[in-house]
C-alpha cells in the first residue's frame, strides 16, 4: 500500500541534496482473485461449496458436482490441459480462475414403453400388453421404440422423444380394434348386416327357411361364436 517511516506514501521522491540516515518500510495488502464456476446443470452435495474468491495464501481443492443421468468426467479450465477430474489450487497461485465441469450421459438412463390394446367390446377401454417394458438409452438422447403389429388392431404411428436424465419418459401407444362386416344372404330375405370389433362373438342369425327347400347351413360355414 506504500512506504512508512522517514517518508510515507505509495510513490516516495527522495530530492537531491537530502542528508542523513532514511528508515522505510515497505507496506503490502494482499490480492484477492475471483474463481467462477459452470457446472452444466450440475450441483454439489448440500453443505459443500467451492470458494468463489481467494488469495496467494490459500489453497483448496474443488468439490465435484454430480448431476442426474450423468457421469462426471473432470474440470476443464484455468491451469488444466483437457479435463481433470480432482482439481487443488495450490498455495501460491495468483489470478482469476474460471472452471467448467464436463459430463458424459450415462447409457443406462431408464424409459418406460406402454402397449395399450382396445378392449373386444370397442368402449375406448383399454388393456395393457405384457408386451410393455423399460428400457435404458443415453440420457438427453432421442430414440424411437418399436411399434409391434398386433393381428386385428390398427398400427398407431412411431414416436421419438428425448429420454429425460431423471428417466421420466413415457411412450403410450393405443391400438384399436380393427371393426370387420358380416353380412347375410339369404333367398327372399333381406340381407342381415353386423359390425362386429376384433375377437367379439358373432351371433349366427337364425337359419331361413325356403318352401321346398332345406338349409343346409351358410357358406362360409359360420359357427355360433
Amino acid at each position: 500500500t506504500g512506504w512508512t517511516g522517514t517518508y510515507e506514501g505509495k510513490d516516495v521522491v527522495i530530492a537531491a541534496g537530502t542528508t542523513g540516515d532514511i528508515n522505510l518500510t515497505a507496506n503490502w495488502s494482499i490480492n484477492t482473485y475471483t474463481v467462477s464456476y459452470d457446472l452444466a446443470g450440475g450441483t454439489l452435495a448440500d453443505g459443500q461449496n467451492n470458494p468463489t474468491s481467494y488469495n496467494v495464501t490459500e489453497s483448496f481443492t474443488l468439490y465435484n458436482p454430480t448431476k442426474v443421468g450423468y457421469d462426471f468426467v473432470g474440470w476443464k479450465g484455468t491451469g488444466i490441459d483437457g479435463t481433470q477430474e480432482n482439481v487443488t489450487v495450490a498455495e501460491g497461485t495468483t489470478g482469476d480462475l474460471a472452471f467448467t465441469a464436463v459430463w458424459t450421459a450415462r447409457p443406462d438412463t431408464k424409459y418406460t414403453v406402454n402397449y395399450y390394446l382396445e378392449n373386444v367390446n370397442g368402449d375406448q377401454t383399454y388393456t395393457l400388453s405384457a408386451d410393455s417394458f423399460v428400457g435404458e438409452y443415453y440420457s438427453d438422447q432421442s430414440i424411437t421404440p418399436a411399434v409391434p403389429v398386433y393381428t386385428g388392431f390398427a398400427t398407431p404411428v412411431a414416436q421419438t422423444k428425448v429420454v429425460n436424465a431423471d428417466g421420466t419418459t413415457v411412450f403410450i401407444f393405443y391400438y384399436e380394434r380393427n371393426i370387420y362386416t358380416y353380412t347375410f344372404k339369404a333367398i327372399g330375405y333381406e340381407d342381415d348386416v353386423y359390425k362386429y370389433y376384433y375377437e367379439y362373438p358373432v351371433a349366427k342369425p337364425a337359419d331361413p327357411t325356403r318352401k321346398g327347400y332345406t338349409f343346409e347351413g351358410w357358406n362360409p360355414v359360420v359357427y355360433a361364436t
